[in-house]
């Protein structure tokens, strides 16, 4: 149980992983890199078989705000995305997947734009598409070209580009309008909840788009959604849903 007598942090990774000892320390390694001081670090081990709880305590057990959560079973990918949602305290939420990785200042860069616009549901950027995240990342740009978008502006964006903006990995998201509305990842469409989620977010409030690259996402990565369990071809079906 949270204890509500301490001050949330400004900003919660959430970091969902299972069977990630070969990527669980390279995802951690990109958070551990942004600059920002006052976050929380939340794991949340999917009942995983390997090593990844013991890497990830080993990283972390000098790291102010940092916690593991293991759960009892496995819950399902998407379950325990929104089981993060659950335990993460700060105001804004920020996830970090075990197979991507992000860019130094990636997440500052989006939190930055947050504090200059409070009041808006998420902040979006781009995805940098790599077959090998680099030993030697790039940073994230200092100064990016932002744009304001209403709801209605954010769904046309999202309509015409797809992961350009509605990605997991590169949106900082209003924890306070999750927590008002009791929004959650649906399960029942497995390769398209986080952009489901992000129209969500979009029809409730401003979104900040960020014309950057925040994180790398590695395609080297097999599998990603083998088990999505659907047969649709378009994420643009989620307008539908």
């Amino acid at each position: 149980m949270k204890n509500k007598t301490m001050e949330a942090p400004e900003i919660s990774y959430c970091l969902p992983a299972f069977n990630s000892s070969a990527r669980i320390e390279r995802c951690l390694g990109g958070v551990l890199a942004q600059v920002h001081a006052a976050r929380e670090i939340l794991v949340v081990d999917n009942a995983s078989t390997d090593d990844t709880v013991a890497k990830a305590r080993a990283l972390l057990q000098d790291v102010p705000g940092a916690r593991i959560v293991v759960n009892e079973k496995n819950l399902g990918r998407v379950e325990n995305w929104n089981r993060c949602l659950e335990l993460a305290s700060g105001h804004y939420l920020k996830f970090a997947l075990a197979n991507d990785v992000l860019r130094p200042g990636g997440a500052d860069m989006l939190l930055e734009a947050a504090r200059a616009t409070p009041e808006v549901s998420m902040v979006c950027s781009k995805e940098c598409r790599v077959e090998a995240v680099p030993e030697v990342a790039t940073p994230a740009p200092k100064n990016p070209e932002k744009n304001i978008f209403a709801p209605r502006e954010t769904l046309q964006h999202l309509a015409k580009y797809n992961n350009d903006t509605g990605s997991l990995g590169g949106i900082l998201i209003n924890g306070e309008v999750v927590r008002k509305n009791k929004l959650r990842f649906r399960e029942n469409i497995p390769f398209w909840s986080d952009f489901y989620f992000s129209i969500q977010l979009a029809a409730l409030g401003n979104t900040v788009y960020v014309d950057a690259e925040s994180y790398y996402f590695d395609t080297s990565v097999k599998g990603r959604f083998a088990n999505a369990g659907t047969g649709a071809k378009s994420r643009s079906l989620c307008f539908e849903a």
